[in-house]
């Protein structure tokens, strides 16, 4: 398969975007110059040794931004800083040496200037996929002195997603307290990966994570935030050291707010959930990411019972609608949330 194909999913959202973009930014770190040597190059494979410490070890990080054309055929990041600073956090916990926020919001800035100044580019959107791994060529659990930077483009088109079946899962846990949940790592993803595989065989899309110590407590979605709304409020659970801190998350709520829409952050049992769709307290349910958006949930399976949501969705509906107009410059955004992209001359 040609390089710049994307891999078909099978089912939910596995799959991402319709292609990768031409090219890619590289940067590396040495401890004698810190990082530098950046360069916008055609995309391709690597070259790494096959000892390269973030292959055995697991050091690496990544995130995920969003560019999007906006209203007068210009293009802008969408809340660049907080992502930046999601990234830095995420090296941070991993003893990777972070880019300045404003460093990394630059690299990105010009990646997205050079992928669209063709104007080749269809889609009205693209995801920016940034990895940092150690890249020492030796075993030893230690952290790598050397590393690399690598920014991909993947044509993203600015479409909602199906409603999502879940299967919550009190045998798998994702994150514990004091560990890694907070940050974006590979591993993270990987350590899902048979969990997501039974909830395909269950006729499930994704997984729905509860908390390790009790596995009562509502947290997350396998790649997603999750949000209920109850009687007519917005709840989701309150972010934790296990718990990414989603900025789609954190858009959606100041959206909430703005709009008059009453929202909660608060610890969710699980019990609650089941009980409110037993006595129609639950109104809708819907995840939200970055490359997702927003994503109304159809059902729950909780052990040997599917539970079917409400089917219509005003809320997921509503706060998917003006997220797209903050996002692509048809409704004001609060200061800083939009970075413009100058293309070059």
């Amino acid at each position: 398969m040609p390089p710049s194909e994307a891999v078909p999913g099978a089912g939910g959202l596995s799959s991402l975007g319709t292609g990768f973009t031409p090219s890619m930014l590289t940067a590396s770190y040495y401890p004698e110059q810190g990082w530098g040597a950046v360069a916008i190059v055609p995309r391709g494979p690597l070259q790494l040794d096959p000892a390269t410490m973030a292959l055995h070890y697991g050091q690496a990080v990544f995130d995920g931004v969003r560019a999007f054309r906006q209203v007068d055929g210009s293009w802008a990041l969408f809340r660049a800083e907080s992502y930046a600073e999601r990234l830095r956090q995420s090296c941070d916990r991993m003893a990777i040496p972070p880019l300045a926020v404003d460093q990394m919001v630059a690299l990105w800035r010009s990646f997205v200037a050079h992928e669209t100044a063709s104007g080749e580019l269809d889609e009205d959107s693209f995801y920016l996929r940034p990895l940092i791994f150690g890249c020492d060529p030796v075993f030893g659990d230690r952290p790598s002195t050397c590393y690399q930077l690598v920014v991909l483009g993947v044509r993203l088109p600015a479409v909602r997603r199906p409603p999502l079946r879940v299967l919550v899962t009190d045998r798998f846990v994702r994150a514990a307290p004091g560990g890694v949940g907070a940050a974006k790592v590979p591993g993270n993803y990987g350590a899902g990966m048979l969990a997501r595989k039974v909830a395909q065989d269950n006729g499930c899309d994704q997984v729905l994570w509860l908390d390790a110590g009790r596995r009562r407590w509502v947290e997350e979605l396998g790649s997603m935030n999750v949000m209920f709304v109850l009687s007519g409020v917005v709840v989701t659970p309150p972010v934790t050291d296990t718990i990414l801190a989603g900025v789609t998350r954190d858009s959606l709520l100041s959206i909430a707010r703005h709009e008059g829409i009453e929202c909660e952050e608060r610890p969710i049992a699980l019990e609650e959930i089941t009980a409110a769709v037993g006595w129609k307290g639950l109104d809708e349910a819907f995840a939200c990411s970055t490359a997702a958006q927003v994503v109304s949930i159809a059902s729950l399976q909780v052990a040997d019972r599917r539970l079917e949501l409400p089917p219509e969705t005003p809320v997921a509906d509503r706060l998917h609608r003006l997220l797209a107009e903050v996002e692509q410059g048809r409704r004001s955004a609060p200061g800083g949330w939009l970075t413009r992209v100058q293309l070059p001359d």
